[in-house]
């Protein structure tokens, strides 16, 4: 196996050995520290490999894949802003769905996912010629929206929008938060099964 130092070249010197009267030139390195970010295994990936961290860079110089690579805070302190943003997030359904979004998150994959998606979010106009809003008009099938009353994330004031961007849209609100396909699995399904029906 080969071994090697991750590092950073600082310049060049010399050694002088005073028994021997010798100059050594030497090359100075600060080398680490290098954090692994990511473990691969045969199980998963047919391969087995560790892929290092060195140095700090940008937030905004980072690819998405690269983005998912990096933990930004401490699984206790992700999860605690999880549960506090989702009402209910420790009951039932809603503590599924939350496990579920954390399983998913806490991978360097799910997390690029997660990113990308906040980024497209966050990043697109809501209005003008390719904006939001003047797509949404633009949408031909039958759509059903179903509103949870307790969603903090999408809050149920945002239906008016979507109902005036498209009034044929058919709504539905139901006591839950912002995962009604797993607080509210049953009445749900039964929405989707009889909308999909007609």
């Amino acid at each position: 196996m080969a071994k090697g130092i991750l590092g950073r070249k600082l310049g060049m010197t010399q050694v002088f050995d005073p028994e021997t009267g010798v100059v050594t030139s030497v090359t100075v390195i600060a080398a680490g520290p290098c954090p692994v970010v990511q473990v691969k295994s045969n199980e998963t990936d047919g391969y087995e490999a560790v892929q290092l961290a060195y140095d700090a860079v940008p937030e905004r110089k980072l690819t998405r894949p690269e983005l998912g690579l990096v933990q930004l805070a401490p699984r206790p302190l992700v999860e605690a802003i999880v549960h506090r943003v989702i009402p209910g997030a420790d009951d039932g359904w809603t503590a599924a769905g939350v496990d579920e979004f954390l399983r998913a998150y806490l991978t360097p994959a799910g997390r690029a996912a997660f990113y990308a998606a906040a980024r497209q979010i966050y990043l697109e106009a809501p209005h003008g010629k390719d904006g939001f809003w003047p797509r949404l008009r633009g949408l031909q099938p039958d759509a059903l929206f179903i509103w949870g009353r307790r969603d903090t994330l999408v809050p149920i004031a945002f239906a008016r929008h979507v109902a005036e961007a498209l009034p044929r849209a058919r709504h539905l609100e139901l006591d839950c938060g912002h995962v009604p396909q797993m607080e509210r699995p049953r009445q749900t399904h039964e929405a989707v099964a009889a909308f999909l029906a007609q």
